[in-house]
């Protein structure tokens, strides 16, 4: 499969690699080491600068080549402009094998990526599906599919205690997260502990 990536977020991008052709935009500037990296993994990439429009950098690709897009930059306003900069080409839709080109916009916002199925919703022309994806979330999910909680326990005790260290938005996800999945029996006793230096800031109401 041939992936479109920009700026990937963690190593989203380089996971697809070993399989698939990537092609990364980079829109900052790009190191050496970074350089290298994407080499060593088969990773083609296009340099975007500053005073080049994103357009006319999408234009110099075979955008109907891509099975997918992947729109994984940190800033959620990035993702929507390129999503919609996307979506304006006529030259998108079906793949070769027949399949629609299938978009991945990087959204760990419940209620903007609301705003997004919206916006697309309401398109006359549908040439591509869209998937909105809270990377988080999905890095939270697996991490519990591989370390369960319950594998923590020994013999018949079923109470949990755990310690987050860091309450940024993981943190914050894993402990939505671990409470959905602590509830072992009824039974069950439940701590879990954060860790953060930005609670001190928390005052109490």
């Amino acid at each position: 499969r041939d992936y479109y990536a920009s700026r990937g977020l963690g190593d989203v991008y380089k996971r697809q690699a070993k399989d698939c052709n990537v092609t990364v935009v980079e829109a900052d500037g790009i190191t050496e080491d970074r350089k290298l990296k994407y080499l060593n993994h088969g990773i083609k990439f296009v340099q975007k600068y500053s005073d080049m429009p994103m357009a006319n950098v999408l234009k110099s690709l075979k955008l109907s080549r891509f099975n997918d897009f992947l729109l994984c930059d940190e800033n959620v306003m990035e993702n929507i402009d390129n999503m919609k900069l996307l979506l304006s080409f006529n030259t998108l839709g079906k793949t070769k094998d027949g399949n629609y080109q299938q978009m991945y916009i990087g959204c760990n916002d419940s209620s903007m990526g609301e705003i997004i199925r919206q916006y697309y919703d309401r398109l006359d022309n549908k040439s591509i599906d869209i998937n909105i994806i809270d990377i988080n979330q999905m890095a939270v999910n697996k991490m519990f599919a591989e370390h369960p909680v319950f594998m923590a326990n020994t013999k018949d005790n079923l109470d949990v205690h755990m310690g987050i260290i860091g309450f940024g938005e993981f943190g914050q996800h894993t402990l939505l997260q671990a409470l959905n999945m602590s509830v072992l029996s009824a039974e069950s006793k439940i701590c879990i502990d954060v860790y953060d230096l930005s609670l001190i800031h928390i005052s109490e109401p």
